[in-house]
């Protein structure tokens, strides 16, 4: 018993030193790997030509402030899907007392819209609190992820250049998983060197 409790102090020590820290920081870093499938024509009657669009994006914003059409900051690796023809960025939705969300997209059509002509891809991430840390409630309860009204749509999807189509992702295809930062892995070390530590430290019984 008393081991365990040695070990639950060192996790609960490492812990508090890194929370004070990130609590202290308004510039955050998350990195999300994201899925859309499913599509669903909303421009156009064309097939869409592409069954999956996906990749892992990373953000680095002030969380205590809107942003618009943000191009720094912004990085994306694995990337699957129409080649990007527009410089890659990104928005925040709602505020303080009100849902939190990220928009990312290319700049051609502007940031979170789906237009025929253009070639990019749009993913529209919703989470539970301002951490950002929880996505993904799908911005709408069925069917689309957020409705389709031409000549633009406001949802995750994407478009290609040199045709007249636009496709959605439906809500249930739409999948968004945040990946641990470096100071999440950090905690973990540091919690499983305690233990380790307690662990050595413990008396050792002889056996006659």
């Amino acid at each position: 018993m008393k081991t365990l409790k040695r070990v639950a102090t060192a996790m609960i020590m490492a812990g508090a030193t890194l929370g004070a820290a990130a609590s202290n920081a308004a510039i955050i870093t998350r990195t999300y790997a994201f899925e859309l499938s499913d599509f669903q024509i909303a421009l156009g009657s064309n097939a869409p030509p592409l069954s999956e669009v996906s990749g892992v994006v990373t953000l680095t914003f002030d969380d205590a402030l809107s942003f618009s059409g943000q191009t720094t900051g912004i990085s994306i690796a694995d990337y699957v899907g129409p080649a990007l023809g527009s410089t890659l960025a990104f928005s925040s939705f709602g505020g303080p007392g009100d849902s939190h969300g990220i928009a990312i997209g290319g700049l051609a059509s502007g940031v979170g819209l789906i237009a025929s002509g253009s070639s990019d891809f749009v993913l529209q991430v919703e989470f539970a609190d301002a951490s950002y840390d929880n996505p993904f409630l799908p911005m709408c309860s069925s069917g689309f992820t957020c409705g389709s009204a031409a000549p633009t749509t406001f949802a995750s999807g994407y478009t290609i250049s040199g045709t007249s189509g636009g496709w959605l992702a439906a809500a249930g295809s739409v999948s968004v998983v945040p990946v641990p930062e470096p100071s999440s892995w950090a905690l973990m070390i540091l919690g499983f060197g305690g233990i380790g530590a307690v662990l050595r430290r413990r008396p050792q019984v002889a056996t006659v």
